[in-house]
């Protein structure tokens, strides 16, 4: 057996991976591979890219470009990144340095306990050796629902180091990449009374900037950690310079975006509801805050928004519909089932389409439901001027979460409040499509031409066609089954 058919395609990758010294374009990683891999499939750098779409950093690699085709190294990347650890009181009481699920997540490897933990190299600022020792500490801990739990926290403890620089909480410890792979870091103290502020502030904005660009231009609503957060310190204007704080902790505090275990995604006002709960803010003032209505100036409560309004699946039948900026969303369903012959008894639920970036696709923001009696609405009192619409946005509508009637909004115009009609109720239809009517076959067979008003759901499923009818046809023909009103 040869060494081409020794090898798997991931041992393959592997092997390129160690031989790089610089970036790459995917095409020419894709050849190396197939250089030392055979494959007899028709388009075999598909597959290369495919196990590259989700976790490149599991074979060494990150993508440093939004199109997703030039390729670094870690091991090549990642040299004199500075990545910011801030110690505990536990960590100073234990005299160890403490992984923490953020270190899970980012640094090589896919567990942290047994011979992984071996594998790590710490050296001091004199490039020598540091003598450690793994650490498993115990400890209880307070939920963000108040009650308590134990939790085992691995890392490695630094006897003599800590004492050396008189460490204390609230100190950082600097993690210098020496080697990411394999994994070794030069440790530096800076106490922290030595913290750069405003440089660090500037440092946390750059690197929730990258993060934030490399979630609007990913395939899905998320992006990997493993995989983000090396590509956003590969990508900022000093790589190698004074570092930020813990990117968790920096994640936290942007209202945008939200990090799910190993994952990076859009947030919602939940997840910042509780990301602002664990940066220490009062549980009773989040409440109050999230659940207090909004009282919009008069200016934005009186502007006239103008949707057309669609099936999604016959853009023809459309209605142009006005709504004011202090109506609800609870209006505008009511609005909605009214205008397009809807039957009130279920739950209407509205979504925001938001651009993601520059790109062509976009991500649905969830901006309430609501519900045909009142019990589970959430957002169904949320007002229209509070969603910052603007003209050319879209709103997806779906109503009946059954059936799923799906609609879409498109916002064509704002009038302000001083250039609305007087005396007019709102919401209002303005505009509706040409009907393009349907006639009655029973009738039709009878010499009259008359249009059709109903169409039989139990006949169409029978026949496999859409049966129609009049609503006198309906009480002679269909009278026990279940019929559904046509709209024009």
């Amino acid at each position: 057996m040869t060494e081409t058919q020794q090898l798997s395609r991931s041992e393959a990758m592997a092997q390129v991976a160690t031989e790089l010294t610089e970036s790459i374009s995917f095409d020419e990683f894709a050849e190396r591979v197939l250089a030392i891999w055979s494959s007899n499939a028709k388009r075999p750098k598909d597959g290369i890219r495919n196990d590259l779409r989700h976790e490149t950093a599991r074979y060494g690699f990150v993508f440093i470009d939004d199109q997703r085709k030039q390729l670094m190294p870690l091991r090549v990347g990642m040299q004199g990144v500075r990545l910011r650890h801030i110690v505990t009181e536990q960590e100073v009481e234990e005299q160890a340095l403490l992984l923490v699920p953020s270190d899970y997540a980012m640094l090589p490897g896919y567990n942290f306990t047994g011979n992984l933990l071996n594998e790590f190299q710490f050296l001091d600022t004199n490039h020598q050796p540091l003598h450690l020792e793994l650490a498993t500490v115990t400890s209880t801990e307070i939920s963000e629902l108040g009650g308590e739990y134990e939790t085992q926290k691995h890392g490695f403890r630094l006897a003599a180091w800590f004492a050396r620089h008189h460490v204390q909480a609230g100190d950082s410890i600097i993690w210098v990449v020496d080697d990411w792979v394999v994994p070794r870091f030069v440790l530096e103290h800076e106490a922290a009374a030595d913290r750069n502020e405003t440089l660090i502030a500037a440092r946390n904005q750059e690197l929730v900037e990258l993060l934030y660009h490399q979630l609007e231009h990913a395939s899905d609503e998320r992006i990997r950690v493993k995989d983000a957060i090396p590509a956003a310190h590969m990508r900022m204007r000093e790589p190698q310079g004074y570092p930020g704080d813990p990117w968790e902790q920096v994640v936290q505090l942007d209202p945008r975006i939200t990090c799910w275990v190993t994952d990076i995604r859009y947030a919602t006002d939940d997840d910042n509801f509780l990301d602002r709960l664990r940066a220490g803010e009062a549980e009773e003032e989040l409440e109050a805050e999230f659940q207090e209505d909004i009282e919009l100036p008069p200016a934005e409560a009186g502007r006239i928004y103008q949707f057309k309004c669609a099936f999604k699946q016959r853009k023809g039948l459309w209605r142009m519909i006005e709504i004011q900026g202090d109506q609800t969303l609870e209006d505008f369903n009511s609005i909605l089932v009214s205008a397009f012959n809807h039957e009130w008894d279920h739950m209407g639920g509205f979504w925001q389409r938001v651009r993601r970036g520059n790109t062509k696709r976009f991500r649905e923001v969830e901006m309430g439901s609501v519900a045909p009696f009142g019990e589970g609405d959430e957002g169904a009192y949320r007002q229209i001027g509070e969603f910052g619409l603007e003209i050319g946005d879209e709103i997806k509508y779906v109503f009946d979460l059954g059936d799923w009637h799906e609609h879409v909004l498109k916002l064509v115009s704002i009038l302000e409040a001083d250039e609305a009609e007087a005396n007019v109720d709102y919401p209002r239809v303005v505009a509706q499509n040409k009907p393009r009517y349907k006639y009655c076959p029973y009738c039709k067979e009878a010499g009259k031409k008359t249009v059709a008003t109903y169409v039989c759901i139990d006949c169409s499923n029978e026949e496999q066609r859409e049966v129609l009818a009049c609503e006198e046809c309906v009480a002679e023909f269909h009278e026990d089954h279940y019929v559904e009103e046509l709209v024009y």
